[in-house]
């Protein structure tokens, strides 16, 4: 159980463990705020929470990851179309890693978040353009 206090009317509040880093409400007085992470943090009212570096981070990731499909699935498309863009080898493996980034930063922001589409639009994004660039690297583009 999490203990803390509300931030508005500063009643004393037990929480589920599975809250940290969730929005919640008080039962008393119907505040919204985040939960906090960590021990000892102070809960923030979700009004005044605004966007967190978690959430700038699942924004980052998602651009980068779509950045990244789209590239890879350019590739993958033209292969299929029987017109491949020439890429060597070499390229494919070694910018392979590039979709763990923002897989990476997706399942670092999951529950620091005040919203989790972004999370999993950059996961969903990432594992697609991981897929696509594991395909080619494997099949090549002739």
């Amino acid at each position: 159980m999490l203990a803390m206090t509300c931030p508005q009317c500063h009643r004393s509040l037990m929480l589920e463990e599975e809250s940290r880093g969730q929005i919640t409400s008080c039962p008393y007085c119907q505040t919204e705020f985040r939960a906090p992470l960590y021990d000892n943090e102070p809960a923030v009212t979700a009004k005044s929470a605004g966007s967190t570096a978690a959430d700038t981070l699942a924004r980052v990731a998602t651009v980068f990851a779509a950045l990244g499909a789209v590239a890879i699935g350019s590739l993958v498309v033209s292969k299929f179309l029987g017109h491949p863009i020439p890429v060597s080898r070499s390229l494919l493996l070694g910018t392979l890693a590039l979709p763990a980034i923002p897989i990476g930063l997706s399942w670092y922001s999951n529950r620091r978040t005040s919203g989790p589409g972004f999370v999993y639009a950059s996961r969903i994004l990432g594992y697609l353009w991981l897929l696509g660039h594991v395909y080619l690297a494997m099949n090549g583009l002739k």
